[in-house]
């Protein structure tokens, strides 16, 4: 993991060896996903250039929206991410998910705060299913 002289080496240290009830909490794993992607934008820190074949996968600073659209901004995926802090990808593609809905509007981050990582998997994993079935009805 790099260090970037910005305190995201001791975050990650820290959130690999937080006590399990910090560890599971979905606030503490969706912020630290969140600061990761802020210092990222500002140019503070650098993450591994996404592979070509990512391209379905990319999402662009600031916003966590899964295939906003490309410009100025610095590409990233869940891969890229969970390299840098040294977590799964499916764990960072889960905060990632929470944090999109947060910025669609579905959630607020509030909502998720008390919630373990299975919790708010759960939740985010609902509003996905009904977004799904409003488009089959045509209301999406």
């Amino acid at each position: 993991m790099p260090t970037d002289g910005c305190g995201l080496h001791a975050i990650c240290r820290c959130q690999r060896s937080a006590r399990p009830e910090y560890a599971s909490s979905a606030s503490v794993g969706q912020e630290t996903v969140r600061q990761v992607i802020l210092v990222y934008a500002a140019g503070r820190i650098e993450l591994e250039t996404p592979p070509a074949l990512a391209a379905r996968n990319l999402r662009y600073t600031p916003s966590f929206l899964l295939g906003a659209t490309a410009g100025p901004r610095a590409p990233y995926t869940a891969t890229t991410v969970a390299d840098f802090l040294g977590w799964s990808e499916d764990k960072v593609g889960r905060q990632l998910s929470a944090l999109e809905l947060i910025e669609q509007g579905a959630f607020q981050s509030h909502d998720f705060h008390g919630m373990t990582g299975k919790q708010a998997t759960a939740a985010v994993t609902g509003v996905r299913q009904a977004e799904r079935h409003a488009q089959r009805l045509g209301i999406g």
